[in-house]
């Protein structure tokens, strides 16, 4: 009787942790925008690497931001462009750890040169790199954002 409950104890815990773990999709630009644009929403789309610090020290701002104005019509999306190999070692660890509530997706492109110019044709590559969309409108900087720049942004956008 008591290893049953023991069981059952490891399969609740087991069962909760996994409703808590971040779910990572992978995802093309081409899907991305597919999905983004035509929408009454205002899509920020933040890309982004465990592996870039002023990518990390940014994040927090984006997650504040959608909780925020989380009455709005807005959807914050992490693009990830850490290497698949990197997902979990590196990626999935790193979204635990950091508790994000936002929507992460891991890009998934086989031409780097290709999937830039699709994103912004004046994009070099850098990251941190930000695009606002809502409906045909778009803006994109590549750029790191406080956080109260990130509100004048969206707020200027939206208007």
């Amino acid at each position: 009787m008591k290893s049953k409950k023991v069981l059952y104890t490891i399969m609740l815990l087991f069962f909760f942790s996994a409703l808590n773990a971040q779910h990572i999709t992978t995802t093309t630009i081409d899907q991305l925008y597919k999905r983004t644009t035509k929408s009454d929403t205002t899509f920020i789309i933040n890309f982004w690497a465990t592996w870039c610090a002023p990518c990390v020290e940014e994040l927090p701002g984006f997650e504040k931001l959608s909780e925020a104005y989380k009455t709005d019509r807005i959807k914050v999306l992490l693009v990830s462009l850490d290497y698949t190999s990197q997902i979990e070692k590196a990626l999935k660890p790193f979204i635990k750890k950091q508790n994000f509530q936002n929507e992460v997706l891991l890009l998934r492109e086989d031409d780097q040169q290709a999937f830039i110019d699709k994103v912004d044709s004046s994009w070099s590559g850098a990251l941190p790199a930000t695009i606002f969309i809502r409906q045909d409108k778009k803006a994109f900087f590549e750029k790191t954002f406080t956080y109260v720049e990130l509100v004048n942004t969206y707020k200027n956008f939206k208007q």
